[in-house]
């Protein structure tokens, strides 16, 4: 047990009384010592007790800490300005400054998916194209907690071929792919239900390819050339642009919107007008494909090129030679990931030291799996393995 000064000091007293005293003040000392324990007892509580209650006030500040910094994260993620409660995937991916597991896990639950080579990331599910020969197609809704499926549902009509591409915040929107199309479908996240109304309509604009959110408005790329921006609420058309040639993935870095122009070997940079920005375009490697924001550069996966290339905010472009064909390119918050579609693996590449032929992994547990379109959840990047009808996560 710990004395306090005090009771030291006293007990070293009553020794030095007890030696000089002897036996004829034994019993006076005894009472002494047990008149003192009391006291001694007393200022042992009293200190545990203040050293109790500090340790409580320094928890409580801790915790209102931790609480205020937590709020403030979640007031960056939203987007949309006051009174949307919205919260960016992108936004959340940013957040997530930790290495990801590299051991693809083949996602085996009681159901078949069929060719889901597209994923999107809704903040708690992933929505996989799910094929149906004729059409219409089917997109399975997967809980990203335990890969539970919690539902598969139609989008469109008989000959349509809809594939998942973006979040709003509210519903899911797959262009359909059929050539000549011009629609966009719209399913309601929480219920799989069709949106009111269930499609836009992109106009002159045909055979849409991807779509991308900017907190507000819808971009859609076609094959045909076209940029539309839709209204997130009502479908109506703000603006569109005839670009020329075939034009596939979208990024939205803020304040303009990207996309590649696979034909040209370029990349637009487009104002909320739908007009180019200055500097645009951008020649950056052959047939870009996907394309992605890391906060502060762009990036594209170069499909003819087999390379990846970087936009910095300066407009400097750098590539980096990949030795395969890449299709999709997505970030973690640390890392560009890219899916090799021939080979059967994923590569990762640092956002901040890229270098050529970065390391590449096997993916959904075989070579054949031909991965295709990658999804961050904030913990695992999950790819759809068109090739073996399987999904995977990393």
């Amino acid at each position: 047990m710990e004395l306090l000064p005090s009771s030291i000091n006293l007990a070293a007293t009553t020794h030095d009384h007890k030696e000089v005293t002897m036996k004829t003040q034994k019993n006076e000392t005894k009472t002494t010592a047990v008149n003192l324990q009391p006291t001694v007892a007393k200022e042992k509580e009293n200190f545990m007790k203040k050293h109790s209650f500090t340790r409580l006030a320094l928890a409580v500040v801790f915790a209102m800490s931790m609480t205020f910094t937590l709020s403030a994260m979640a007031q960056d993620e939203v987007v949309g300005g006051p009174g949307t409660t919205y919260q960016n995937p992108l936004q959340l991916a940013l957040k997530a400054w930790y290495k990801a597991n590299l051991s693809a896990v083949l996602e085996s639950p009681n159901y078949t998916f069929s060719s889901p080579g597209s994923i999107v990331f809704d903040g708690s599910n992933i929505w996989v194209e799910h094929v149906v020969s004729g059409g219409p197609d089917k997109v399975d809704k997967i809980q990203v907690s335990d890969g539970k499926l919690v539902g598969t549902y139609t989008v469109g009509s008989a000959g349509t071929t809809a594939v998942p591409s973006a979040f709003d915040g509210v519903n899911i929107w797959s262009p359909d792919h059929t050539v000549g199309s011009s629609t966009i479908y719209r399913t309601i996240a929480a219920t799989g239900a069709p949106a009111s109304p269930a499609s836009c309509n992109l106009g002159p604009a045909q055979w849409p390819d991807s779509a991308a959110f900017d907190g507000q408005y819808m971009w859609v790329s076609t094959n045909n050339g076209y940029v539309v921006k839709v209204n997130a609420n009502n479908c109506t058309i703000s603006c569109s642009a005839n670009l020329g040639g075939r034009l596939y993935d979208l990024a939205y870095d803020g304040k303009y919107m990207w996309v590649t122009a696979v034909y040209a070997n370029e990349v637009y940079k487009l104002n909320s007008n739908c007009t180019q920005a200055a500097g645009s375009p951008y020649a950056v490697g052959a047939g870009p494909i996907g394309i992605v924001y890391d906060g502060s550069n762009i990036w594209t996966a170069n499909q003819s090129g087999q390379s990846v290339s970087r936009i910095s905010s300066s407009g400097m472009v750098t590539s980096y030679a990949l030795g395969y064909t890449p299709w999709e390119i997505r970030y973690d918050g640390a890392n560009v990931w890219i899916t090799d579609y021939t080979s059967g693996k994923v590569s990762i590449m640092s956002a901040t030291s890229p270098a050529p032929n970065p390391p590449a992994y096997e993916t959904c547990g075989s070579l054949s799996s031909s991965p295709l379109g990658l999804a961050f959840d904030g913990a695992n990047m999950w790819v759809g393995c068109e090739g073996i009808n399987a999904i995977g996560k990393m």
